[in-house]
Parts: C-alpha cells; sequence; structure tokens
C-alpha cells in the first residue's frame, strides 16, 4: 500500500508491541523472510533474506514490555518516529496494537496524516476486541485497519481482512504502482 502511494519515497515502519503480536511482525515490517516457506513460492532459497521491491526498508519495534514486564506505552515514541520520518523527506507507517495477546493496548491508534499524504497509520485489530464505534473513529481518522478472524471468532487459519478508509482507497485506486 505505501509502496502504491509512494513508489519513489523511503518506506519506513513503526511497530509496537513486540511479543504481544505474531513473532514475524518485525522481520515482515522491515520486507524480510522470516520462515523456510511463503506463499506463492514455496521453500524459500537460504540466499534469498528480502522480498523482491522491498529492499531497504527500515523502521522502529517497540516491545510490550520492560524486562520487568511492565506494560510500554509506545504511543509517543510512534509520534516522535513518524515526525522525524516526515522531517526526513521518508513516508512513515506507524503501527499501533488494540489489544495484543493477552489484551494490552497502546493508548492512542494511530492516523494516516493528510489522508495518507505524509504517513499510513495502521490499527491493528486482530484479536478482535473492539466496538463499532472503534472501528468507525479509526476510519475517520484514516487508519488502516487490520482483522483476523480465526482466533476469537473461530473462523479457519489465516483468516482475515484489511479494512481500508475510502480516503486512501480512492487514492490506491488511482495509483499507478
Amino acid at each position: 500500500m505505501a509502496k502504491a502511494l509512494h513508489p519513489t519515497k523511503n518506506i519506513v515502519n513503526g511497530v509496537t508491541q513486540m511479543n504481544e503480536i505474531g513473532a514475524g511482525s518485525e522481520p515482515a515490517s522491515k520486507g524480510k523472510y522470516f520462515s523456510t516457506h511463503a506463499p506463492f513460492l514455496g521453500e524459500i532459497n537460504g540466499s534469498v533474506k528480502i522480498l523482491a521491491g522491498f529492499e531497504n526498508i527500515g523502521g522502529l519495534v517497540i516491545s510490550a514490555r520492560t524486562k520487568d514486564g511492565d506494560v510500554i506505552d509506545a504511543s509517543k515514541k510512534m509520534d516522535e518516529f513518524a515526525a522525524r520520518q516526515v522531517a526526513d523527506g521518508s513516508f512513515p507507517i506507524v503501527h499501533g496494537v488494540f489489544g495484543g495477546k493477552t489484551g494490552v493496548r497502546d493508548e492512542v491508534m494511530p492516523a494516516s496524516l493528510r489522508q495518507g499524504s505524509k504517513s499510513l497509520g495502521v490499527v491493528d485489530a486482530c484479536q478482535g476486541r473492539f466496538f463499532l464505534e472503534e472501528l468507525h473513529q479509526w476510519l475517520d481518522q484514516d487508519s488502516v485497519v487490520l482483522f483476523t478472524g480465526s482466533k476469537f471468532y473461530q473462523a479457519p487459519p489465516f483468516c482475515g481482512a484489511i479494512i481500508i478508509p475510502e480516503s486512501i482507497a480512492d487514492k490506491l485506486s488511482s495509483a499507478t504502482a
């Protein structure tokens, strides 16, 4: 999505709540393979480390908890990360988790700045622990929302959806990439 919206910009990814979300999230956020097999490709050759077209994606990863087990609120760090990246001319993807594996939530869910022109806010609502009003709030602030049905809703494995706000969907439909 980010590459389609901004094919010439440097993409950076800010991910929160490591250890509360899937273990593959950190390498995937940087375009790296994290398994010996990949969809549509099958077994990955050991020399292939990065998904073609996603080289040089950097970013910031913040753990869910301190070493003592206290919850880390990553919202302020993600705001600082996004501001720094925008100032540097990069396109940040800012990730917020609304209910990880143990129910931990980031305090603020990231918005997409200028309808995705400056940054892309992503709300990880995969656990399904939200109300319809909250979903509408996220879409109203142009956040992309991730959702899975395979856990709480007992749907088949790998069942999920990406809910894209209308303003960003319009930009994607007219993107050349």
